[in-house]
């Protein structure tokens, strides 16, 4: 069972965590996932915090799959042609 719903419009993926992101098996998926996306060469990826009401410093980690370390890397996004960005709802 998967953490979150994936949908592919174009060439944009869009990832919804069902749930909290706190570091746990559902960062580890998401984080997978956006890695092999990038790997792919697409990196356009939005995440969709709507069903998320809980968010740590670890579940933000989940960049892992862009940046490593446990971070967010906007630089490693723009080279890969990608824009990162958080923006509050």
């Amino acid at each position: 069972m998967s953490h979150f719903d994936k949908q592919v419009h174009g060439d944009v993926h869009v990832l919804t965590p069902k749930k909290d992101l706190t570091g746990g098996d559902e960062t580890k998926e998401i984080s997978a996932y956006i890695g092999d996306v990038v790997a792919k060469g697409s990196p356009k990826i939005v995440v969709d915090l709507g069903k998320v009401s809980f968010l740590n410093s670890t579940g933000l980690g989940y960049g892992d799959g862009i940046g490593g370390a446990g971070r967010i890397d906007l630089r490693r996004a723009r080279k890969c042609g990608g824009k990162g960005r958080l923006r509050a709802a």
